[in-house]
């Protein structure tokens, strides 16, 4: 009886985990300046906060390695100027740089 509560509590942790990724790749961030064929037109943001979207980045990571798809996740750096730039009112760019040239 034990081992069949913890098969069920592991079958249901791993569903959960699975398909909140897959929540997170379905509904990606546009960014305008790449063109839409490319990754780095579809940004995944697991949240606007720099440091848990770093914790979800290493959560994830499995996943991100082994799911394809036509999406960028963005690195921790690369997250904070996106914040910044957020915050100036600017769309993801210091005079329409890209994020991946831009200096850290």
């Amino acid at each position: 009886m034990k081992f069949k509560r913890t098969l069920a509590v592991l079958t249901a942790s791993l569903i959960l985990y699975v398909s909140s990724f897959l929540a997170f790749r379905a509904f990606p961030y546009k960014f305008s300046l790449v063109p839409e064929g490319e990754p780095g037109h579809y940004l995944v943001l697991f949240s606007w906060n720099t440091n848990l979207h770093a914790a979800a980045l290493i959560l994830y990571a499995p996943l991100i390695a082994t799911i394809p798809g036509n999406r960028f996740y963005p690195t921790h750096a690369q997250h904070k100027q996106l914040m910044n730039a957020e915050a100036e009112g600017a769309r993801w760019g210091n005079q329409g740089t890209p994020i991946d040239e831009m200096d850290e």
